[in-house]
């Protein structure tokens, strides 16, 4: 009872921190408005943003989480045991049965995704099938079944956008400029200037440069008006970019911080809660915690680059990204594990625990 009061108040805790993000946003709308002589209704502008942008980012989720990864879907046939697996745990719990995709990843890990078609995805590693038993595989999935039924992720999906709307919108704009600064270039280098894109990130870069036109030898051909005029263009982008967007950016992060921290202790809530809602529906907390433990010796293989930004926090084990715990996606291993452990605890001393043993 007491780490389910505990889980609740942390859950409450970063709604109360999400929340107070909205008001100081409506706070600072509002002295704003007054400051121009608005109305006052014009401080509450940037809660409507807030909502506007959380709801576009679940509307625009994409269809693949992963990027740069292949994905096979798993039929009855190619991967019977889990299948069985997947058929047992939606017949006892009657939640919706998702699709089953076999992902190109190092380690053994699983993750869930609702496409914008309402169907939900359970994605799992060639080791996660392999290297488990049926009971630990139930485990797994039924872990992933309750972030589904929880409707988790666009629960996070949404309180991340609303909390981070400064960023999301910074973002743009830096996009906006990276575009700009590709067709300059472009343009460049049909005028004999050899340029490289500056804004384009570094892992992008070769493959946007080979997308750009060869540079025109002829000579004079960048001392015409045009070659001129792109200079001068070039610069006044920069000088926009570093005294314009790069504070805005900067501010984006600062005021972003504090929503990053809630949406990641929600994070962790709802990890807990799948837990919890995994092992009361196969009733072994206990193999659940064992099999979190041999998930955690395949950490340090997960990649922490070419899956798209949210995935974690659907996985059952986090990425080994360096985020630290305030701002991780997932509790600590030993901590779900000593939750599980009490919880089958309780269920052995209730007699509703057949299949545990300690």
């Amino acid at each position: 009872m007491r780490a389910f009061l505990s889980a609740h108040a942390a859950m409450l805790r970063a709604w109360a921190v999400i929340v107070a993000a909205a008001l100081l946003c409506a706070a600072l709308g509002g002295v704003l408005a007054s400051y121009l002589e608005l109305g006052w209704w014009w401080g509450l502008v940037p809660v409507a943003v807030m909502l506007v942008f959380g709801e576009a980012v679940v509307l625009m989720t994409p269809d693949d989480p992963v990027d740069r990864r292949e994905s096979v879907e798993l039929t009855p046939d190619t991967a019977p045991r889990a299948h069985a697996v997947l058929d047992r745990l939606c017949a006892l719990s009657g939640w919706p049965r998702p699709r089953l995709r076999l992902l190109d990843l190092e380690g053994a890990n699983a993750l869930t995704h609702i496409c914008r078609d309402g169907v939900p995805t359970v994605y799992v590693s060639a080791d996660l099938l392999t290297e488990l038993e049926a009971a630990e595989l139930e485990a797994v999935l039924a872990h992933e079944l309750s972030h589904v039924a929880h409707r988790d992720q666009r629960l996070l999906m949404f309180a991340t956008a609303i909390t981070q709307w400064p960023v999301y919108l910074t973002a743009a704009l830096h996009t906006a400029f990276e575009w700009w600064d590709v067709r300059l270039t472009a343009v460049a280098r049909r005028q004999g200037r050899d340029w490289e894109t500056v804004l384009t990130a570094k892992e992008d870069k070769a493959e946007v440069m080979a997308g750009l036109p060869e540079v025109d030898p002829a000579p004079g051909a960048a001392a015409g008006p045009v070659g001129a005029l792109v200079v001068v263009l070039r610069i006044a982008t920069g000088l926009v970019y570093l005294f314009g967007v790069v504070p805005l950016i900067f501010c984006g992060a600062v005021l972003s911080l504090p929503g990053l921290a809630a949406t990641a202790v929600l994070s962790r809530q709802r990890e807990l809660a799948a837990d919890r809602a995994a092992a009361e529906l196969t009733g072994a907390p206990s193999v659940l915690a064992a099999t979190l433990s041999r998930l955690e010796e395949h950490r340090d293989a997960l990649p922490t680059q070419d899956l798209r930004r949210g995935v974690d926090a659907m996985a059952i084990v986090a990425l080994p990204a360096k985020t630290g715990r305030v701002l991780g996606t997932h509790p600590p291993v030993e901590r779900r594990m000593e939750i599980l452990r009490e919880q089958s605890r309780n269920l052995y001393r209730s007699g509703t625990d057949p299949r545990n043993t300690t």
